[in-house]
């Protein structure tokens, strides 16, 4: 296609305007699979680089393009000031478009980027700058593999692959039980989604650092759980989850007599959700932790009747 035009002004000078409305563009061209529209957007994002920053500051584009790494870029505590923050930004979204666009990888390099899999029970990919096509690839790679046996987790990190291929991959390989989704741009109609509909038998999962989750994705994983008897650890820490979205975890883990963990820190919803989930953690008194941390909207006193209740069933840290 030819593309969309990004919806914010050249000229906005808003560091933290800016580096909203590129995200809003960046998921909306991934989510739509409209390599048209990330070319446009590169090509706005290379003029207001050109436009606004000054090409002899200590960020010049030719030595960020080269060097540098998506976590480095999306890290604030890599860089000194908002428009740094926003150049970063920029390069990242053009380093990774970049490699969206010639999405494949040969053979020879996927091999090398998972390694040699004998006797290996976890597989680990870390901030590699891989696409969604790149999974796909590690994915089938592995499925192929006669030295995978003994795998039974995988964790990916830092990337931007939407989980791309994991609903097959778990089809395929019923071992793997436990997953790490982490920091990949995973949303609401990503693929693990379709894994959990399908009934995989998940002993772990962690979709921590997802925004794009959020309380429709927290319903999806909120309907596995009521029927599942598997899973023991979730993870769905800073994933913009809201109040409905924790009402809808919390109703599941009263029916739920298995899960032991659950992360729901670094998140929007108040104390509603909160209290959702603390009454679903003691009406069957399975869960033994229960992470509300780094929420400064959560006023405790209302709370504490609940929290003192699981005193010595369920630790609860916030």
């Amino acid at each position: 296609g030819g593309g969309a035009v990004p919806h914010w002004e050249v000229g906005e000078r808003d560091p933290a305007v800016v580096a909203t409305k590129v995200r809003d563009d960046v998921r909306e061209a991934l989510e739509a699979r409209d390599p048209g529209a990330l070319r446009v957007l590169r090509q706005v994002l290379r003029m207001r680089l050109r436009h606004n920053m000054d090409p002899k500051s200590r960020y010049p584009l030719g030595d960020q393009v080269r060097s540098m790494r998506a976590w480095k870029c999306l890290g604030a505590a890599h860089v000194e000031s908002d428009k740094a923050i926003v150049f970063n930004l920029m390069v990242y979204v053009i380093m990774y478009v970049d490699g969206f666009i010639s999405s494949t990888k040969s053979a020879a390099e996927i091999e090398e980027l998972v390694g040699d899999l004998h006797g290996k029970t976890t597989l680990k990919i870390e901030d590699h700058y891989l696409s969604p096509a790149h999974l796909r690839q590690v994915f089938a790679h592995v499925t192929r593999s006669k030295a995978a046996g003994a795998l039974t987790a995988f964790e990916i990190r830092k990337n931007f692959t939407c989980g791309a291929g994991v609903d097959r991959f778990l089809a395929d390989n019923p071992r793997v039980t436990s997953v790490a989704l982490r920091h990949e741009g995973v949303h609401d109609r990503s693929p693990i989604f379709l894994a959990l509909a399908a009934g995989a038998p998940l002993a772990r999962l962690d979709l921590g650092g997802n925004p794009g989750v959020g309380s429709a994705g927290a319903r999806l994983v909120a309907a596995y759980l009521r029927g599942n008897g598997t899973l023991r650890a979730l993870e769905l820490g800073d994933t913009k989850m809201t109040n409905p979205g924790a009402a809808a975890l919390g109703a599941a883990l009263a029916e739920n007599a298995a899960l032991e963990e659950l992360g729901a820190g670094m998140n929007l919803f108040g104390n509603t959700g909160a209290a959702a989930l603390l009454e679903g953690a003691a009406a069957r008194g399975a869960l033994r932790r229960l992470n509300l941390g780094g929420m400064k909207q959560l006023k405790k006193a209302p709370l504490a009747a609940q929290v003192q209740a699981l005193k010595g069933v369920c630790a609860v840290v916030w």
